[in-house]
């Protein structure tokens, strides 16, 4: 559960692989937008720096009575930015948790 801007955001999902430390596969929605699930696989791969983490989402979205393959498109990329900008906002958290004890950001 998530609370910013006077409203809850929760996220629910099931686990499909877990492969430590090198992969993790889950379920992911969030039902107050959608009952579709999108699929996020997390892959590890040691560096000598540490590791690498790679991130894929299969992003489904529903669409719309009469919605042209253009409109569909439209719909996956804005899905997708909206996407990226939240898991983005979620990893520089866990780094700057990681690095420093604490997150700055409150959302």
């Amino acid at each position: 559960m998530d609370h910013r801007d006077g409203m809850d955001y929760r996220a629910v999902g099931e686990y499909l692989e877990i492969d430590p430390p090198k992969k993790l596969v889950f379920t992911f929605k969030m039902p107050q937008f959608s009952e579709l699930e999108d699929t996020i696989t997390v892959e590890l791969k040691e560096i000598s720096a540490g590791c690498e983490m790679t991130f894929t989402q299969l992003i489904h979205v529903a669409p719309e009575e009469n919605w042209t393959k253009a409109d569909m498109e439209k719909a996956l990329g804005e899905y997708h930015d909206e996407s990226e900008h939240g898991w983005n906002l979620m990893f520089m958290g866990l780094k700057e948790l990681v690095e420093t004890g604490s997150i700055s950001y409150k959302g």
